[in-house]
C-alpha cells in the first residue's frame, strides 16, 4: 500500500466529478443511441417525416454545454415551435427526457446554433422549394437566403428567373452596369482547375447574386457540367482592366 506524505494528508480531497444531469437524461431517454452520436450530431435528430427537406426541421435541437460543463437542450431557432414539422418532436423530447427545449440567446452565437438558419436557406433555395423557403423565411434571414441564392444559381439548381424573383421580392436593385465592375474587379477571384476556371464569386449579399446572374446572362461565365467556368475572354478583359488601372 502506498504511504501518504504529509503534503497529501494536508490536501483537501478532490471534489467529486461533475454530473451532467441533462446530458444523462437525454441519453437515458432513448432519443439518441449513444454518446458518440450525440456529440457527432451536436443534438437530437427528429426522425419523423417532415413536409420540407430542411435540416433545421430534421435537427432542430442542439445539446450545448456551458462553461461549467452542464448541458442545455436548446432550440436552434427561437421560432421553431411554430413549425408543425417540429412541434410534436419537441413535445416528445419533453415527455421522454423531462426537459423542455428552449431558445437561449446567450448561446445563439455557438456554431451548432447559428448553422440552423443557414441550413434552412440553402436546403430550400432550389427550383423546387424556393417558394416554400419564402413562405417559411421566419426560420432564416435575408442574408442567408441571398447567399444560398448565389450558390444555387452557380450550381444550376436555381434558375435565373427564380433568383430574380427572390431579389425583386427583397427590393434589391439591379446594378446599372450589370455587375461589370465586380466581374472585372474583386467581385470574383478566378482560379484555374482541371475542370476550367472557377469564378469564386465573393459572398456579398445581393451583389454576389447579381454577379452570378449577369455572369451567366452576359457570357462572362460558361457552364461546364454542373459548375460555372470563367471564359478565357473574361480573363483577357480582367487583365486589360488591371493593366489600365
Amino acid at each position: 500500500m502506498q504511504q501518504l506524505s504529509m503534503f497529501d494528508l494536508m490536501m483537501p480531497p478532490a471534489p467529486p466529478p461533475v454530473v451532467d444531469v441533462v446530458r444523462q437524461a437525454v441519453l437515458n431517454s432513448g432519443l439518441v443511441p449513444n454518446d458518440f452520436i450525440l456529440d457527432l450530431n451536436g443534438g437530437i435528430t427528429n426522425n419523423r417525416s417532415t413536409s420540407l427537406p430542411s435540416r433545421l426541421f430534421r435537427f432542430p435541437v442542439s445539446v450545448v454545454k456551458d462553461q461549467g460543463g452542464q448541458s442545455h437542450v436548446l432550440l436552434r431557432h427561437p421560432r421553431l415551435r411554430e413549425s408543425a414539422d417540429v412541434a410534436g418532436f419537441l413535445d416528445e423530447i419533453e415527455e421522454k427526457a423531462g426537459i423542455r427545449p428552449e431558445w437561449r440567446q446567450e448561446f445563439a452565437n455557438q456554431h451548432y446554433m447559428t448553422i440552423g438558419a443557414w441550413w434552412h436557406a440553402v436546403d430550400l433555395c432550389t427550383n423546387k422549394h424556393w417558394q416554400d423557403l419564402l413562405a417559411t423565411s421566419q426560420f432564416t434571414d435575408h442574408g442567408a437566403i441571398l447567399k444560398a441564392s448565389q450558390l444555387h444559381v452557380e450550381w444550376g439548381s436555381l434558375s435565373i428567373k427564380n433568383a430574380r424573383t427572390i431579389l425583386n421580392g427583397f427590393g434589391c436593385v439591379e446594378p446599372e452596369d450589370r455587375s461589370r465592375a465586380s466581374l472585372l474587379g474583386d467581385g470574383i477571384w478566378p482560379g484555374r482547375t482541371s475542370g476550367g476556371i472557377a469564378p469564386n464569386i465573393k459572398y456579398q449579399a445581393e451583389a454576389g447574386v447579381w454577379v452570378a446572374i449577369h455572369g451567366i446572362e452576359d457570357g462572362w461565365f460558361k457552364r461546364r457540367g454542373q459548375h460555372l467556368s470563367v471564359t478565357e475572354e473574361t480573363m483577357k478583359l480582367r487583365d486589360e482592366a488591371r493593366n489600365a488601372a
